[in-house]
This record gives C-alpha cells, sequence and structure tokens, in this order.
C-alpha cells in the first residue's frame, strides 16, 4: 500500500503551477499525495486553474512577509501534516524522477521502523546529499548507496526528504525559528542523529542545482557568511569540544575560500 504523503513545495517570485517541482510532482504523483504550495512572495498568486484530479489535494499558503523556512516547517507540522503522512520538503526548482514516488514506497515497505529517507542528490557532477558531515566538515560520497545508512556524521539537503510524521510530531523538538533559511537542514540532520540510529537512502536520484557552486563571489561570500552563522545555532547546546571543532572548520574553509576567491570578506565572523 503507498504510504500518505504530504509534498511541501516552498515558492519564491514564481507562479507556483508553474514550477519544475509542481510539474515532476504532479506526472509522478498518485492519489495518495497530497500538495502544499507554500508562497512566500511579496504578490500571492494563487493557482487559477487547478486540474479536476487535485481540487481536493492542494492547498495554497501565501505569506507575503517572506517567512524563514524553519518557522514554516513547524507550521506546517503542527497545522497541516497528518498523523499516517510522511512529509516531503520540496525546493520550487526539485525535479522529481518519475518513479520516485514508486521507489520512495518500496523504501518505506521494506523499512517500516525508519522515520527519515532520502534521495540521491545530484549537482555540478558530485554526489551532493546524503554526505559524510560532522561539526562543520563535509565530504561528499565518491558514488551513490542504497538502504539503510548510519545516521551519525551525516547531513542532506531539504530537497527530496521524507520524514515521518510519527517522528516529526513525536520526538523531533522542531525547527529552531532562528535559522531562516540557511542551516535548517543540518540542524534537521543533527538532532535525528541524537534520537535516531538510521536513515533509508532511496533508490532514486534528484538533479539540483547548488546556486553555491555558479554564483558571483559577493554571492558566495554572502551565503557562506550565512551558513557560518547558522552553524552556532546548530550546536548550540552540545559539548562545548563540539563547537570548538566547528569554530576551528570555519576557521580553515575561511581561510580557504578568502585564498581560492581571492576576498577576505570571507574572513568575516558572519
Amino acid at each position: 500500500m503507498a504510504p500518505e504523503i504530504l509534498a511541501l513545495i516552498v515558492v519564491y517570485g514564481e507562479s507556483p503551477l508553474q514550477t519544475a517541482s509542481f510539474h515532476t510532482l504532479a506526472a509522478a504523483a498518485g492519489t495518495n499525495v497530497r500538495v502544499l504550495i507554500w508562497d512566500n512572495s511579496p504578490l500571492a498568486q494563487p493557482p487559477k486553474a487547478i486540474e479536476p484530479a487535485w481540487a481536493d489535494r492542494l492547498t495554497y499558503v501565501s505569506t507575503p512577509e517572506n517567512l524563514g523556512l524553519s518557522t514554516i516547517y513547524n507550521r506546517v507540522i503542527a497545522s497541516h501534516l497528518r498523523e499516517n503522512e510522511f512529509l516531503l520538503i520540496l525546493d520550487q526548482d526539485s525535479h522529481l524522477p518519475p518513479d520516485f514516488f514508486a521507489r520512495a514506497a518500496e523504501a518505506i515497505a521494506a523499512h517500516p521502523d525508519i522515520d527519515l529517507f532520502l534521495p540521491m542528490v545530484r549537482a555540478h557532477e558530485r554526489w551532493v546529499s546524503p554526505l559524510t558531515f560532522f561539526c562543520g566538515w563535509g565530504r561528499y560520497w565518491p558514488a551513490p548507496r542504497r538502504g539503510l545508512q548510519p545516521a551519525a556524521r551525516c547531513a542532506a539537503i531539504n530537497s527530496g526528504m521524507l520524514v515521518s510524521a510519527r517522528y516529526l510530531k513525536g520526538d523531533y523538538p522542531g525547527y529552531d525559528e532562528r535559522l531562516r533559511f540557511y542551516g535548517t537542514d543540518t540542524q534537521f540532520m543533527v538532532v535525528y542523529a541524537t534520537q535516531r540510529r538510521w536513515f533509508c537512502v532511496v533508490d532514486a536520484v534528484i538533479p539540483h542545482d547548488l546556486s553555491f557552486f555558479s554564483s558571483s563571489v559577493s554571492k558566495k561570500c554572502g551565503k557562506f557568511l550565512e551558513i557560518k552563522s547558522a552553524y552556532r545555532w546548530v550546536y548550540e547546546g552540545h559539548p562545548w569540544y563540539w563547537r570548538l571543532a566547528v569554530a576551528g572548520v570555519m576557521g580553515v574553509v575561511s581561510i580557504r575560500y578568502a585564498l581560492k576567491f581571492r576576498s577576505l570578506a570571507f574572513l568575516s565572523r558572519g
């Protein structure tokens, strides 16, 4: 039996039904999938023409004040996610393969006690998610993996995450709302690893565009400083030696980027 799924698409500055995420999701999803479009754009663009198949399965929410992702996720968990569902998190430019939901259903059926299912994410010829990660230091996997993986010392990006309501409404303490756009996925994975031993990698690949790779040096610097700042919140409350290790790693990476991109701005505190 196919799992019940609430697919969340956070949109900014684009017509919701024209996003890559909705197009590929609509082509792949069955009747077990509901869609929640959360529009953060200054001007609301509610869907005007919805196909009958989606009429009672699509919800639109507008927050022109541009809420942080952590706040959106907490509101979705509290007010929209049903007890028996999985939450599927998508960016507006996520491209789901046609067999994504079938592969996810197979993985969930094979591992009913697991609360987190992740696709392999490919960007700029790298396997960028999941990845090995500890105290701010990340290492991409050289090849895709499948099946059960230890949660300790791993991270993943939000796009494509499937998380059970059982976990999100149970043990998970909620997203830290001091984190607006960067660090929400890292915080989730760090907390998850303290409460669960395993996650499962679904036999599906999502292509993704990590803007850090393709943006200008000034934008790279801005994003890096936001991430560096976010890590202070992500590791707050963890052992002092973890926080010291994060500060050390961020210092090393700051110097590396300053040299690579020839900009002292990377050395700012963030």
